[in-house]
């Protein structure tokens, strides 16, 4: 330290006043004992920096992992600035070195203090997104190996025998749709990195969407054993309607109880709730299964979070359902929460919307729907790809529909203006013209008779808009669903 302060002590006693704690060194060994212990910096005078020190300090340096970066505050010989040439070479030995003169006065000495702890902060905050990222990295590989390898081998079991391929159908589906939904977790994570998710919203009445959920939810909890409870009061049942989007709505309670799902043994019992609280909507997933370590439960919605991890894994996901329902949540207006008594106590998930006076107006009656097209009629296809253009074909063929198929924009143009169509099933990304070219000169031409449907694997919501104002009736991402292109045709 400077002469003027005797020692570190007056050091240690100043940056005490701003909340930072201070070690003092008496040699170079103590000092890289320090650091190895996970110091945030080191404040060295130049006249300690002997020969000993700076290699005992380079050895410990190179030692430190690749995303460190040590900042030292090196204050130089009193009355003496920082010549051009030994601030260079100190700063090639040491790497991250902040030089400062002396005499030094107090503030300069806390500020720059303050802004190597920031320094040092800001690494370990790099590094836990490094290692965020590799642990998620980790889990998407596991994830989406399982389900390639079911494919992969009931693809080889149909080709060695062929009398077995029927029965691989339903796995091959299962796989798929599985598949489907990691891509659809995985864009959605990119949408809330971005803040690109967009709600389509209407008034929506709960009570509606949790009967539906939990209808269609029942099986998979049967299957594991589970009891899966409803329970909505009557002035929930009346008066529980938001503004809101019916999907993200959806996703959000089919995430919470797809998480009870996961952590809740065989035996145990889950339940879905709704009432009125304080004027809002007040939905809760309780679960009777492991519960949140006390140490976890703070984080369980950060992303790529998992309650629990091992090598096994047997229930999968990402750790990005949670991080999701939040961010719906609160794009929504509303809050969420976990709360659990720890390990073994079970898990209590509240999800809080404002509720609007209006109530959800019923769909029309499909006898009331506009349809002036017919509910059969030639069918124009039009893909690059040849194997989804040749399965869609026939997958079509084989429910009724007369089809036709162009592996281009132009032949598909082509075969549109040949013949009187029905509908036409147009890929994005073709060769040449692309897919809304496409249906801007097949709109033009052919006018509103026409029913054109894009089929594509992008599925943002800026993609959705483009293709509505490209002509567009319908916009579907791959991999599609026949019975929802059969409905769309009918």
């Amino acid at each position: 330290m400077p002469k003027a302060w005797r020692d570190g002590g007056i050091a240690k006693d100043v940056l005490a006043e701003v909340g930072v704690h201070v070690d003092v060194c008496r040699s170079g060994a103590e000092l890289c004992a320090e650091i190895e212990r996970g110091a945030a910096a080191a404040l060295i005078v130049e006249e300690q920096l002997s020969d000993e020190v700076l290699t005992q300090l380079q050895a410990t340096l190179a030692k430190q992992p690749p995303w460190s970066d040590f900042p030292l505050l090196v204050i130089g010989a009193q009355g003496r600035e920082w010549s051009t040439h030994r601030a260079p070479s100190l700063i090639a030995l040491l790497g991250n070195v902040t030089l400062l003169d002396a005499p030094l006065r107090m503030r300069t000495l806390t500020h720059a203090a303050d802004a190597a702890i920031r320094s040092r902060q800001r690494q370990y905050t790099a590094r836990q997104a490094i290692d965020q990222r590799d642990r998620f990295l980790a889990m998407l590989g596991h994830e989406l190996r399982n389900p390639l390898s079911v494919v992969s081998l009931a693809v080889q079991v149909s080709k060695d025998d062929p009398s077995r391929a029927a029965a691989q159908i339903p796995v091959l589906q299962r796989q798929v749709k599985h598949l489907s939904a990691l891509l659809d977790d995985l864009l959605d994570v990119a949408r809330v990195s971005s803040g690109k998710i967009v709600l389509n919203q209407r008034p929506v009445a709960l009570a509606g969407v949790l009967e539906r959920l939990t209808h269609n939810l029942r099986p998979r909890f049967d299957d594991r054993q589970l009891t899966l409870r409803l329970a909505v009061d009557d002035r929930a049942r009346d008066e529980a309607t938001v503004l809101g989007d019916p999907v993200r709505l959806q996703q959000i309670l089919s995430n919470l109880l797809t998480n009870a799902l996961k952590y809740t043994p065989p035996g145990g019992e889950v339940e879905l709730s709704l009432a009125i609280v304080n004027g809002a909507a007040q939905i809760g997933v309780c679960d009777s299964g492991i519960g949140i370590a006390p140490e976890v439960l703070p984080h369980v919605f950060d992303l790529f979070v998992q309650a629990q991890t091992s090598l096994a894994r047997a229930d999968g996901g990402m750790g990005v359902g949670l991080s999701l329902v939040k961010t719906l949540v609160e794009l929504h207006g509303g809050e969420v929460r976990a709360q659990s008594d720890g390990l073994g106590h079970g898990t209590n998930f509240k999800v809080w919307l404002p509720v609007i006076h209006e109530r959800a107006k019923p769909p029309p009656h499909a006898s009331q729907l506009p349809n002036h097209r017919p509910d059969r009629g030639l069918v124009v296809v039009i893909e690059d790809n040849s194997d989804s253009r040749d399965l869609l074909v026939l997958a079509l063929e084989r429910v009724g529909h007369r089809v036709i198929a162009a592996a281009s924009g132009e032949h598909g143009l082509a075969l549109l203006s040949a013949e009187p169509a029905h509908a036409a099933i147009i890929d994005i990304g073709l060769p040449g013209i692309d897919g809304y070219e496409v249906a801007r000169q097949a709109r033009a031409t052919h006018g509103d008779g026409l029913l054109l449907i894009a089929l594509t694997g992008y599925g943002q919501a800026s993609d959705r808009q483009h293709a509505t104002d490209a002509g567009f009736d319908v916009h579907l991402t791959k991999p599609p669903g026949i019975a929802r292109l059969c409905a769309l045709l009918s």
